[in-house]
């Protein structure tokens, strides 16, 4: 009995490993448990993914970082934490962390690991300096559509899996190319002319006409590869799009994004959002709704802003308003909007937005009036759309409100606090109890300093030049 119990456990567990190894779904894609042989993205795809996003090489000093996606958005962007895995020449110390735009500065960075989500542990990998794709450009992101994207500046460059075989039939990606000589997305086996590319000279991104080597090659009339949803499509646009593609029947082997073979590979800064890989053919259901998921996220709508703070604080007679961002790549301002206990938000200036990377910001408002005023900040897009940032509180004094000294008894030096902007850069007067004159002093600031420390114990008045009288004691 224990024998028959010990061998159930093992198959349980068998059948438990087995399944994870493989049928990993992409629910942030669309597809919470369609099993997916691989998943590339600058996006989190699959939820229960906690690995970084890709492993960098920075160009200045090679050293290279673990970049994790960020944990607000998602996304890989300038914020992300990046996590130092080699030191180069830089001397940094592997495990440090720092922001991602920290990391890279004004230096470029290309992709050594593009790293799979499903689990399945099948990373994309290129350890030669010269043929890794590109992520970062002299300190600015690599963008398609104002999303972080992988570019190949050369046909030389390209991300391999190679470690074993997998088995592919469906290949999903988000992607542009800037031209139709060739363009090679994906070969399989690796670096092979089985592939989804373009047919040079037919002026076509995927080829309508495919023969033994075009991925779709026997799939019926029109061929199974849509492009943004339409099947068989005369594609002659260098824009972002999305393309999916089925092959005959599912082939096994290595895997390379782009190729060598006969220097047909992606450049000229095509780029590539999210590739996607699966072991049969999508359903209809399937891969309409992973497409649909794909435009929205990426196709139809850009980057938003990402605000990382929004703060104010009281500076004399101004309210003064401060924030941070990171990601501009589709903003076009920042209007500051005021709120009163009796009114409604109204617009009271604006700031044009810096367009990319990351941006910090500063507004003075000096018309604010007495009592509780509410600030926020209306974030417009340069496609008309807009969002609202948190909303800060700042209290304005009252200029009829009473001034006051403290800490009150002092010993050394205490602050004459004052509200009324008519006392700044006016003379007060320290007198004793007996109304002796003991020193003349100017109001410079709404906390002005008072030395005490040579008075001797006891009660001193602080006469004001609006005749208020604050009376302090000397301990």
């Amino acid at each position: 009995m224990k024998l028959f119990y010990a061998n159930c456990i093992c198959l349980l567990l068998l059948c438990v490993c087995l399944s994870q190894s493989y049928a990993q779904g992409v629910d942030n894609a669309g597809l919470p448990s369609t099993t997916t042989t691989a998943a590339y993205s600058t996006r989190l795809v699959r939820s229960a993914y906690s690995g970084p996003c890709m492993r960098v090489r920075r160009s200045s000093d090679n050293a290279e970082a673990d970049v994790a996606f960020d944990a607000w958005s998602k996304m890989l962007t300038t914020s992300c934490t990046a996590t130092i895995t080699a030191a180069g020449s830089s001397g940094l110390t592997i495990g440090v962390t720092m922001p991602f735009s920290s990391f890279y500065g004004s230096s470029s960075c290309f992709v050594t690991t593009w790293y799979d989500q499903t689990g399945n542990g099948r990373h994309a990998v290129q350890a030669t300096s010269a043929s890794q794709p590109r992520i970062v450009n002299a300190g600015s992101m690599d963008r398609l559509n104002s999303w972080p994207a992988i570019t190949f500046q050369n046909n030389g460059q390209l991300m391999t899996y190679t470690a074993a075989s997998i088995t592919v039939q469906t290949i999903n990606a988000v992607r542009a190319a800037p031209d139709f000589n060739w363009q090679t997305l994906v070969a399989v086996s690796a670096n092979t002319d089985f592939s989804i590319r373009a047919n040079s000279g037919n002026g076509v991104l995927y080829n309508n006409a495919p023969n033994g080597n075009d991925w779709y090659n026997g799939t019926g009339s029109p061929s199974q590869f849509w492009v943004n949803g339409v099947q068989g499509a005369n594609f002659s646009s260098t824009s972002i799009h999305t393309i999916s593609a089925n092959s005959l029947n599912p082939t096994a082997g290595t895997m390379s994004i782009s190729t060598t073979f006969l220097n047909r590979g992606m450049y000229g800064g095509a780029a590539i959002n999210e590739l996607l890989l699966f072991p049969a053919s999508l359903s209809t259901t399937d891969r309409q709704a992973l497409e649909t998921n794909q435009n929205t996220a990426f196709v139809a709508h850009t980057l938003p802003l990402q605000l990382l703070s929004f703060t104010g604080y009281r500076n004399y007679t101004t309210n003064q308003l401060q924030w941070q961002t990171a990601d501009e790549a589709n903003t076009r301002q920042f209007v500051i909007e005021r709120k009163t206990a009796n009114s409604d938000f109204n617009a009271i200036g604006q700031l044009p937005a810096r367009g990319q990377g990351n941006g910090n910001y500063a507004y003075s408002d000096a018309s604010a009036t007495e009592g509780t005023v509410f600030y926020r900040l209306k974030m417009e897009d340069l496609d008309g759309k807009f969002t609202y940032s948190n909303t800060v509180s700042l209290l304005v004094p009252s200029s009829q409100q009473a001034s006051k000294a403290y800490p009150n008894p002092g010993s050394d030096k205490v602050f004459v606090q004052v509200y009324d902007k008519n006392l700044l850069h006016t003379k007060a007067r320290l007198l004793d109890i007996h109304g002796n004159l003991l020193f003349v002093f100017t109001i410079n600031d709404w906390k002005q300093p008072i030395a005490i420390n040579r008075q001797p114990t006891g009660t001193y008045l602080v006469q004001l030049n609006n005749g208020e009288v604050l009376t302090i004691t000397k301990k």
